[in-house]
């Protein structure tokens, strides 16, 4: 309920999102490029971005521990009162939101051990997953494609903003496996048990 509360508070600071962009202070480390937080003091809107266009920001092992470590570190500036920032907006950098998880990956686990994997596929999932521990409403702002694990990471948001040229596909089962990341969790919640199982 506080963070539906919350999050009809902030949506009118969501507006001012180009503007905060244009205006933002970096608080990017160099040892981290593939994901970038930045936040505004005046619009109060911090913005975390996968930073990985050259690969459609796919979601890897490398970019997991990263993400991690950024939410992490803004639940606690959050938390601790180090920024004020009341909305967290949550996008990709290039012209797409993330093409999902590192298929090449993926096949080179296939020959483990299921418990193996699925201690891996845990660790990986949460995190990104992580996201949800930010004390703030979280909105993705998805343009391009977000695909497979990254749909499930904009799922996992507490609002979702596309363009109207915008896609969201979930190509688990075509892969041959169980949605994971959390979604077949989260799309009966954001889309209705019916559409979901379309």
């Amino acid at each position: 309920m506080y963070r539906s509360i919350r999050l009809l508070r902030s949506i009118t600071s969501f507006r001012s999102l180009a503007v905060a962009e244009r205006r933002h202070k970096s608080t990017t480390s160099s040892s981290s490029p593939l994901i970038q937080f930045s936040h505004d003091d005046d619009s109060k809107i911090g913005t975390i971005t996968l930073n990985s266009p050259s690969t459609h920001n796919a979601l890897t092992v490398e970019m997991a521990s990263e993400f991690k470590s950024t939410v992490q570190q803004v639940k606690s500036m959050i938390s601790n009162n180090d920024i004020n920032v009341q909305i967290v907006i949550l996008k990709g950098a290039g012209s797409n939101f993330s093409a999902g998880g590192d298929l090449k990956w993926l096949k080179a686990l296939k020959n483990n051990p299921v418990h193996i994997n699925s201690d891996i596929m845990y660790d990986f999932y949460t995190s990104y997953l992580c996201i949800r521990d930010i004390p703030v409403p979280i909105i993705a702002s998805v343009d391009g494609y977000a695909i497979g694990a990254g749909a499930c990471l904009a799922l996992a948001t507490d609002l979702r903003v596309m363009s109207s040229t915008s896609r969201i596909g979930f190509n688990f089962v075509k892969l041959g496996i169980h949605p994971g990341m959390g979604g077949s969790h989260y799309l009966p919640i954001v889309a209705g048990e019916a559409k979901a199982k379309e």
